[in-house]
């Protein structure tokens, strides 16, 4: 069968490790193995290639991109990735609905929205005005396209039927979630400020406040990351509450915050920034108010990111203090505010002197102390002493007994302080905006609305991470991902399935695997407890089980669960040469000790956590003597936010976290929940790229393939038999009509498609509802619409011959339906082409002409109707209709041969910009290899080389970001537009005549790079040649090493970590010896590396053979045991 679909010829796609999938044709099949002809970006052969049968899915060579992917003809994932490929690669058209929105195309609820790392001229005014126009209406709607815009007007129009709609804005970080929310905000506050019927009356929120708390929260809560510059580090449900006795007009709003990411509060990681309104205070003329000279490189938490560039920080805090001024929060509120930031900012500049046992703060940074207890009005002799000490509770009832602690613990009791006053100060900023947004009423987070209002939820959740090292924070990002998952393949998949079952319809899809199992490997209260609740526990003891030991207590309580992965050592140091780690001294590997990490198979991907100070993060309040000191502050402000302390010492984060998670996965299930998947484009975060395969990577881990799958499989649109026949009554005959609902439903949709149709599954019936195909609901409700506008031009047309009017109108709409098909032919640019300028012109001459007799006639006989009718001659007016109907095929001929021409340029230019964005990597590799051997080469060689290097990409940074664009802009200007496709075939156009120049010259200007690092790099090309041999022993080594994976696995679920040690020092000399081979400087080294290497693989595997007779003898003992156990039961 196979080898009949894949026939000499066909078209297909084949896996590609560049471009996740290819453009191919088959040109023969032996067996299971085929033989491809590759097809270059021009369309053109470049190359052969074999793969297996089971490689290649189905191409449809005239599919066109569609914004609607249920319309895809050959659905499959190759299909799904390079659809969007294609819109994307458009120029987006600044008119409504004169052109896809090039961003976002949509699987039925789902809204998928590419994060075009640039400014998108899709939500101005004219936007704002189209999508509200088209409300709720399905026809218009999908006329505009996909929008973050329709998905909002879309929930709004389902008030009607269910009043809680939600919709869940989701994607990895860097996806452009935030944005998204933003944007769907404004809007609500745009169409509520500009509607004619909105009225202040009553409403406890102005739009405009809503659209400023949002902006206050990203200042607080947002930073810049390595995925993202602006990356959400909390969780937040905005809850908008509209009015169902107003037309659901916009009345109040509340928003919930969760698990904001304390770690960063004081310090980010390499090349990220911490949150952003410690940069914008730290460079701001106010940073001198509350003592802060010397901008955020003199201060320890903010040192790291000080060097960031493309921020305007000084800017955005004046910007900040307006937003904060318009959103209820006055200039003394504001003071205090930065106050507390302030306090924070310095604590992190006090040093401790003396030992492991015993510190004290150092007396030169007593100032910044002072600053501190100044700020917070607490006595800095108290915080010192608070800081450098512990108390250590008594049995009996006897009082805590007071301890000196080290250096280290006061460093870590300091930065929990900070932590804790920043955590609360953004608890009460969300409290604050909350209350502003209530018109000062509080409102819990899942208490109900009112009973007349109807409530839009919009949860803008963190991004899924696997972050360089995953820690507490990620643990609980990624646990939120897997449960808003969890909802999304619920609603998408099973849901689906019970709503086939109970009408009594087979299903021609298969449920998606559930991910519940993850979910409870963290939220399982017993049987056996989850992660969160083990880590509780550890919480909750004297002495805390953290790091190694926690996760051997994980280790030897989830070693066989299906979401749970054993980490050993191979698994640890694979993971490490993945992400590019390195330990002390730029060796390899050793950062991730597989002792403190574990891994979980997430929907998403396995992700390996390191378990590193976990235990102090779960607690969620400041040590007693730590809070007493901050609860005596004469600030009031200060003093607030520490009330809660005493009564929730108990709970933990993780515990809080559940149980807010899963209050917040019950209100959303209560209701109607839509989804936006939103997409990052490349990795880069560089405009008009898409990374194929990092895209279509997050298309199936968030379940996108999957949903258009079985939405293509299955009938994905259902209507009750009572509103079918309500709406589509009109179609039928009167004795179809004087039946039941059922009866009359089936008999017109067979009548309309077919018996065939339903044996193919294009439609079926249910007990009381008909589930439909799309195209077949579709096709109900164009004629519908064709057979009202029908009727209505009929009736029009009769009152008008009644009346004498008829000859008038269809001149005048002759005319009106001519100015808005030249409209189109300019908005689309076409109207300066040879044949349609003709067209025009023709058009308009003949229509002009009887324009001029019409307006002579009104002239000569005024209000007379009939008289002036009588003097249009009557054939000419009959040929009306034949006239503009030819200029509407023209417009229309040559918009479409447009269209297609702009989207085959747009892949051109999108995959351009990858080649030379593939260029800059190969510069980038010389420039570290240059780095590398830097010790044995002369400083003049090195210049030279990182010289060329330098000027290479600068010419291809400004290609990417300034030739090709304009490109872009400049569209299909080698296409022949007037042509048919068989008189002049696009695919074989030079669309853009100079981009083969163009990346022959970027080309060019590599190779000169990369012949001036070849010329140095001597010495590393000899080193490789010498030592094949010497690496042929290495890898022997290595293959078995690997052989003892499985066995070190176990040995590591059952504690043998003598054992796993021996396993693990054979990865470190692995690891040793793998980064000599990498710096290619030293034979002798390597040699002596491999030797290493060698000795203790064999070590290893003698140690694991005794480990697996330890085992096996543990495990006799247990079978032993057990029987034992039941002779003396029986």
């Amino acid at each position: 069968m196979e080898q009949l679909v894949w026939a000499p010829g066909a078209p297909c796609w084949a896996k590609d490790t560049l471009r996740a999938f290819a453009e191919a044709m088959v040109v023969k099949v032996d067996g299971r193995t085929a033989t491809l002809s590759m097809l270059g970006t021009d369309g053109a052969p470049c190359e052969e290639r074999q793969c297996s049968l089971d490689e290649l899915l189905p191409r449809d060579v005239e599919q066109r991109c569609v914004t609607e992917m249920d319309d895809l003809r050959e659905l499959n994932m190759a299909t799904v990735v390079n659809n969007v490929e294609l819109l994307f690669g458009q120029q987006q058209k600044l008119v409504p609905g004169e052109g896809p929105n090039t961003i976002y195309s949509s699987v039925g609820p789902v809204l998928i929205a590419m994060n075009p790392f640039t400014e998108m001229p899709l939500y101005d005014e004219a936007w704002v005005r189209a999508y509200h126009a088209a409300g709720g209406d399905h026809r218009a709607g999908k006329a505009l396209g996909p929008h973050c815009y329709r998905t909002v007007e879309e929930a709004i129009a389902r008030f009607r039927v269910v009043g809680h709609q939600s919709v869940v804005i989701c994607g990895e970080s860097g996806a452009g979630k935030t944005v998204t929310n933003r944007k769907m905000i404004e809007y609500i506050c745009q169409i509520d400020e500009t509607c004619p019927l909105a009225s202040t009356q009553g409403r406890r929120t102005e739009p405009d406040q809503i659209a400023k708390a949002n902006v206050l929260l990203e200042a607080f809560g947002n930073a810049k990351t390595t995925r993202n510059d602006n990356s959400s580090r909390f969780g937040k449900y905005t809850k908008l509450e509209f009015d169902a006795t107003r037309n659901y007009k916009l009345e109040g709003c509340s928003v919930e915050h969760y698990l904001l990411e304390r770690s960063r509060i004081v310090g980010a990681p390499v090349n990220e920034r911490n949150y952003h309104i410690f940069y914008q205070l730290l460079r701001s003329e106010a940073a001198s108010q509350f003592g802060l000279e010397g901008g955020p490189e003199s201060f320890t938490y903010t040192k790291q990111g000080s060097a960031m560039l493309g921020f305007s920080d000084a800017q955005d805090f004046l910007q900040l203090c307006d937003v904060m001024e318009k959103a209820s929060f006055g200039k003394a509120v504001q003071h205090q505010i930065f106050e507390v930031v302030a306090a924070v900012l310095h604590l992190g500049n006090i040093k401790f002197l003396g030992c492991k046992d015993v510190s004290e703060v150092d007396p030169t940074t007593e100032p910044v102390l002072k600053n501190v207890c100044l700020l917070l009005g607490i006595d800095p002799v108290g915080l010192a002493a608070a800081m450098t000490t512990t108390r250590i509770r008594l049995p009996g009832g006897v009082p805590p007994v007071e301890k000196h602690v080290g250096v280290t613990v006061g460093q870590a009791q300091r930065d929990t302080v900070a932590k804790t006053l920043y955590a609360r100060l953004f608890d009460f900023i969300v409290a604050k905006i909350g209350e502003a947004l209530q018109g000062g009423q509080t409102r819990g987070f899942c208490q109900q609305a009112a009973p007349q209002s109807a409530v839009l939820g919009l949860l803008d959740i963190f991004g899924f991470e696997d972050m360089m090292f995953n820690g507490f924070e990620q643990l609980f990002i990624n646990l939120t991902n897997e449960r808003m998952q969890h909802l999304f393949n619920t609603i998408m998949f099973e849901r689906e399935l019970v709503a086939y079952r109970e009408e009594g319809i087979e299903a021609a899809f298969q449920v998606e695997e559930s991910n519940l199992a993850c979910v409870r490997l963290f939220t399982s209260p017993s049987g056996p407890p989850g992660i969160v609740r083990l880590l509780s526990e550890s919480a909750m003891m004297q002495s805390g089980r953290d790091d190694a030991a926690f996760v051997q207590v994980l280790n030897n309580t989830f070693a066989n669960y299906p979401s749970y992965k054993v980490c050993d050592p191979q698994a640890a140091q694979r993971t490490a040469r993945a992400k590019g780690m390195t330990r002390a001294g730029g060796r390899e590997g050793a950062s991730l000790d597989y002792r403190r990490c574990f891994q979980v198979r997430h929907y998403a991907g396995t992700v390996m956590y390191t378990v590193k100070g976990w235990v102090p993060k779960s607690i969620d309040t400041l040590l007693p003597h730590l809070s007493e000191v901050l609860v005596s502050s004469t600030k009031t402000h200060v003093q607030c936010l520490f009330e809660r302390e005493e009564s929730n010492m108990r709970a933990t984060v993780g515990e809080k976290f559940c149980t807010q998670l899963e209050s917040l996965a019950a209100t959303l299930e209560q209701g109607e929940t839509s989804f936006i998947r939103c997409i990052k484009s490349n990795p880069q975060m560089v405009p008009g790229i898409v990374n194929r395969p990092l895209v279509l990577e997050q298309l199936l881990h968030g379940g996108v393939i999957s949903a258009l799958e079985q939405r293509h499989r299955g009938l994905p649109e259902r209507v009750a038999y009572s509103d079918f026949c309500q709406e589509y009554r009109g179609l039928g005959s009167s004795h179809a009509q004087n039946s039941g609902d059922k009866l009359h439903c089936q008999a017109q949709l067979r009548s309309i498609f077919g018996i065939e149709a339903e044996e193919g599954n294009q439609f079926a019936f249910g007990h009381t509802k008909v589930f439909m195909k799309n195209h077949i609901l579709a096709c109900l409700r164009a004629i519908v619409s064709l057979r009202s506008q029908n009727m209505a031009k009929r009736l029009q047309r009769r009152w008008r011959l009644k009346m004498g009017t008829e000859r008038i109108r269809r001149v005048e709409e002759a005319w009106a339906k001519f100015k808005l098909t030249e409209q189109a032919a300019r908005n689309r640019d076409i109207a300066s082409l040879p044949t349609v300028a003709r067209a025009l012109e023709d058009t308009q001459q003949r229509l002009g002409a009887l324009m001029q007799v019409l307006a002579e006639a009104r002239h000569a006989h005024g209000d007379d109707v009939r008289k002036i009718a009588d003097m249009l001659p009557n054939e000419l007016v009959k040929q009306l209709y034949g006239i503009v109907e030819s200029l509407d095929i023209v417009v229309d001929r040559v918009s479409q041969r447009k269209k297609t021409a702009e989207e085959l340029l747009g892949v051109r230019i999108t995959r351009a910009m990858n080649i030379v964005l593939g260029l800059l990597d190969r510069v980038a590799a010389v420039v570290a290899e240059c780095q590398e051997v830097a010790d044995i080469i002369s400083n003049e060689e090195r210049e030279q080389c990182l010289g060329a290097c330098a000027t290479a990409q600068t010419k291809l940074q400004a290609l990417q970001a300034t030739d090709l664009p304009a490109l872009r802009q400049r569209g299909p200007v080698g296409a022949d537009l007037e042509s048919t496709e068989e008189e002049a075939p696009l695919a074989e156009a030079d669309l853009c005549p100079g981009l083969g120049e163009l990346l022959e010259q970027a080309t060019q200007i590599l190779m000169v790079a990369e012949e001036a690092g070849h010329s140095i790099l001597a010495v590393r090309r000899a080193f490789r040649k010498a030592l094949v041999e010497v690496q042929g022993r290495q890898e022997a080594a290595l293959e078995a090493l690997e052989a003892l994976h499985e066995h070190a696995q176990r040995c590591v679920a059952e504690g043998l970590d003598g054992i796993v040690e021996t396993v693990n020092v054979a990865w470190q000399r692995q690891a040793d010896a793998q980064e000599i081979l990498q710096m290619a400087k030293d034979a002798d080294g390597y040699r002596a590396a491999v030797d290493a290497f060698v000795t203790a693989v064999s070590e290893a595997e003698a140690t694991v053979e005794r480990g697996r007779t330890e085992l096996a003898q543990r495990e006799a003992e247990k079978i032993e045991r057990l029987s034992l156990q039941a002779e003396l039961d029986a």
